[in-house]
């Protein structure tokens, strides 16, 4: 005995294999991705020049090869002031200020994604010339500043 499905079954169906086709390719393209950790230590000893203040913080930044963007999770203590502002600067080197790449959202601690980074954006990550920077109603030019370094050979 030979039986038809009913059609919303065969609709149903059609759109599962559709679902699943589409989520094979995003897999096989997020499969070819690469996320890069870098960490920032963040301390007014860094600031150009260095804060008179016990603040301190870290953060955990991942750069996306294929959505070319920079996500980070930081958190901060011991500021003397309310934070007002804070940034990814770059490029520079450690003592030396830079211009503003990317604002950051205020509040501790953290969570955001920037970019989409250039390609001098990310060499100047990979070199270690990039700075997040926080600063606050007594340290307007900042008060905690942290070189963001890479982790050699950590990547997933």
């Amino acid at each position: 005995m030979h039986t038809t499905a009913h059609p919303s079954v065969r609709h149903w169906f059609r759109r599962a294999l559709a679902l699943a086709s589409m989520a094979t390719v995003l897999l096989a393209a997020t499969a070819d991705a690469k996320q890069f950790v870098s960490i920032a230590l963040l301390s007014a000893a860094q600031e150009t020049p260095p804060s008179p203040t016990p603040a301190h913080g870290n953060a955990l930044l991942t750069y996306d090869t294929i959505t070319k963007m920079l996500c980070l999770s930081a958190s901060y203590s011991g500021l003397g002031s309310a934070e007002i502002l804070a940034h990814i600067h770059g490029p520079a080197a450690p003592g030396t200020a830079a211009g503003i790449v990317f604002p950051l959202p205020l509040g501790n601690p953290k969570v955001a994604c920037v970019g989409p980074l250039t390609s001098t954006d990310y060499a100047n990550l990979k070199k270690g010339l990039l700075y997040i920077n926080i600063h606050t109603a007594g340290f307007p030019a900042g008060e905690i500043r942290g070189q963001i370094l890479s982790l050699k050979g950590v990547k997933y």
